[in-house]
């Protein structure tokens, strides 16, 4: 899959609940985002930690952001950066 720079990608596994409700979340807010699953495609943009890649994890434009207190956190952050990317 070529990745576009302009979109969000999720890094998420199956089953993860956290990566199932920061998809609900990002639907409800109408942001759009390219899965990437972890077990399945190639995550090698993704963060490593400790040989495993922590999920739900958040790429856009280069920003990596895996490490907030909850999903909205998270999509308020992803928010933040769509907002500034646009007024560049």
């Amino acid at each position: 899959m070529k990745k576009n720079t302009d979109s969000i990608l999720l890094y998420s596994k199956r089953g993860c609940p956290y990566c199932n409700a920061l998809k609900d979340l990002l639907k409800e807010e109408k942001i759009p985002y390219i899965e990437i699953d972890v077990q399945k495609e190639d995550a090698s943009g993704a963060v490593h930690r400790e040989g495993r890649i922590p999920v739900p994890q958040v790429e856009y434009n280069g920003t990596i952001i895996f490490d907030y207190t909850t999903e909205e956190a998270l999509v308020e952050t992803v928010k933040r950066l769509l907002k500034t990317s646009r007024l560049d």
